[in-house]
């Protein structure tokens, strides 16, 4: 079983490594030589930007942790929403048996009616319990459709300040190389980057990121 992770906890170097070859299958924490080779033969960079490219993807890479929810802990509600159904039936049922209250009391214990209230009262807690479950597996549920893009905007972001501190200029939506001194697109810089980041990323989804970043760049302005 993986570690427990609170939200935005600071890693380890080694519980940093261990989630993402657990959760993603990536087995490295910053851009081998081949990759830092192509993208600053594309981009035109200069090599102080291999730094700020490797703190960008460790930035991705924590919030990604963080946002993804172990394969484990959907296991573990289904079970557990499982076993309450039962729970609940077994407790209505013993609050109405007379044999559980029998035997000699002793000067401490509760009454029948309220050791019966108490029975029914952990029974609606369970069904609360469940209603509480349930609402997490949507939660879940609804989270797997758009997985990392919180993050994947902000990786964007960040691309696009590195672009304007070595070419002086910003990424752009346009089929023109990115600068003068750039092989590539805007897009293709952010899609060159973003499957390093996060393997199965999808185009389309990078270049919907890239949009929103520029829209929304531009209303702030």
């Amino acid at each position: 079983m993986p570690p427990t992770l609170q939200p935005h906890k600071f890693l380890s170097e080694e519980e940093f490594e261990f989630e993402l070859k657990h959760l993603f299958g990536i087995l490295r924490t910053r851009l081998t030589d081949a990759e830092w080779d192509n993208i600053k033969s594309i981009s035109g960079f200069e090599d102080a930007a291999r730094i700020k490219i490797d703190s960008a993807l460790r930035d991705y890479w924590e919030d990604l942790i963080h946002q993804t929810v172990d394969p484990d802990t959907k296991k573990d509600i289904a079970k557990a929403r499982a076993l309450i159904p039962k729970l609940i039936i077994a407790l209505f049922e013993l609050s109405e048996n007379p044999d559980l209250f029998k035997g000699r009391a002793l000067y401490f214990d509760q009454s029948v009616a309220e050791q019966r209230k108490q029975l029914i009262f952990a029974a609606h807690t369970l069904d609360k319990a469940d209603d509480l479950l349930g609402m997490a597996e949507e939660r879940i549920e609804r989270g797997r459709g758009r997985k990392g893009y919180g993050p994947l905007r902000e990786l964007v972001s960040k691309l696009d300040e590195l672009l304007f501190e070595q070419h002086n200029t910003s990424l752009k939506r346009s089929t023109n190389r990115m600068s003068d001194r750039s092989k590539c697109t805007g897009l293709e810089y952010v899609i060159e980057i973003a499957r390093i980041a996060y393997p199965t990323v999808a185009d389309a989804t990078v270049d919907t990121a890239l949009k929103e970043h520029i829209t929304n760049k531009g209303n702030n302005f």
